[in-house]
This record gives structure tokens, C-alpha cells and sequence, in this order.
């Protein structure tokens, strides 16, 4: 069993193809639906984008998409509905994808609710630039709490879940991603704090025929 508790999930870069809206205003959308209101995105209206081609399949399980989306498919979406928690947060935003003449519904995974998970003085909370600088961020083991599936505070690009669930993503063979254990410490006035300890044996990527390396 894994000794890390949670992990960040990323997109591959190199997985596949990248989603694009050529007449999408990405700081209009950021703006107008993309915000920590602490309610749902009331009145969306489903976007349609086509997927360029780099190399491999088109289609993903976590797209890569050019205005940074957390663009995920319809199995993604499910896998994360069946095994969220009250606490999390989440809205799915209607999008469409093409690629090779075929249509997919995906889904924009929206946080709408701010997430305060993180030691702000271990992730070097910046006042002037209200960023984390610190690389990576150090998450608070009681501030998570039940959380399943979360974000950083003021990221709308950044995915963490529990152990649990990445393995059933590693198990359904999910194409897209790539993913770090998450830095948890406890409490600071907690005297058990620490770092968690590194676990190889569940640091495995995916290969090409599904078998897992390390």
C-alpha cells in the first residue's frame, strides 16, 4: 500500500493531441465563470473545440488543452463523480471535442469553491502576486480532511486526488496524465510533522501496452 495519501495530476504533453477554441476569449471565460463565487457556474454554454494532432491518439482521458482547462472525458468524469466527497466542490462544464472527424463530450473540471489545503508559509505564499512560489507546495494533512478530489488555492489549473483514486485511473488505463505524490505534512503545531517517505513501489508510469514500470 502506497505511503503517500494523495498525488497531483498533470497533463502529458506529449501524450497526444492538444484541444483548441480559435475563437475562444480564455480570459473572458476565466473571468466570467472560472472564479471561486463558492456557488456553480449558472449559465454556461457548452464549448466546441478541435484537437491538433502531435503525435499518438488524438483523444485523451486528460486532455491537453491550449488555454490550460482541466479538460477531462467522459470516464474521468465519472470515475471522479463515483468517489468525490461532500467536500469537494465540483461542477462539470459542458464541452465538445473533434478530432478526425469523430465528436466526444468533455468536460471542464470546475473547482468553484477556493480550497485552503496548503501551509502558507512552507508553499511561500506571495501577497503581491497572490501566488504559492514555493515548488513544490506543501499541503496540511488536517486542512485537507476529506477531501477526495481538490485544487490549490487560487489554481485553476492544478488537480490533486487521493491514492485511491489514481490507482482506479491506473487500473482503467487512463491516457493524458502524469502525476507526483503530493508533499503532506501535518499541522505545524502538530510535534509528528514531517515530510511523507518516499514509496517507489507505487511510483509507476503507464506504458504503451498498459503494464506499469517504474
Amino acid at each position: 500500500m502506497s505511503k503517500y495519501e494523495f498525488y497531483e495530476i498533470f497533463v502529458d504533453a506529449d501524450s497526444g493531441g492538444m484541444a483548441k477554441d480559435p475563437e475562444l476569449n480564455f480570459d473572458s471565460v476565466c473571468n466570467r465563470y472560472l472564479q471561486f463565487t463558492g456557488k456553480p457556474v449558472p449559465d454556461w454554454q457548452t464549448l466546441h473545440c478541435s484537437i491538433i494532432k502531435i503525435k499518438g491518439e488524438g483523444f485523451q482521458d486528460y486532455q491537453m488543452d491550449i488555454h490550460g482547462f482541466r479538460l477531462c472525458s467522459q470516464r474521468m468524469k465519472d470515475l471522479f463523480e463515483a468517489n468525490k466527497s461532500p467536500e469537494d466542490k465540483i461542477q462539470w462544464l459542458d464541452v465538445t471535442a473533434t478530432w478526425n472527424g469523430e465528436t466526444r463530450p468533455y468536460y471542464i473540471l470546475h473547482f468553484y469553491e477556493d480550497t485552503d489545503v496548503l501551509d502558507p508559509v512552507l508553499s511561500k505564499w506571495n501577497p503581491k502576486t497572490k501566488t504559492y512560489d514555493a515548488i513544490p507546495v506543501i499541503y496540511i494533512r488536517e486542512k485537507i480532511g476529506n477531501h477526495n478530489v481538490f485544487a490549490c488555492p487560487q489554481d485553476t489549473l492544478g488537480l490533486t486526488v487521493r491514492a485511491f483514486i489514481l490507482k482506479e485511473m491506473k487500473r482503467l488505463k487512463m491516457t493524458g496524465m502524469t502525476w507526483e505524490p503530493a508533499t503532506v505534512v501535518a499541522a505545524p503545531d502538530c510535534p509528528a510533522a514531517k515530510l511523507e517517505e518516499n514509496n517507489d513501489d507505487f511510483n509507476e508510469k503507464p506504458t504503451e501496452n498498459g503494464e506499469t514500470e517504474k
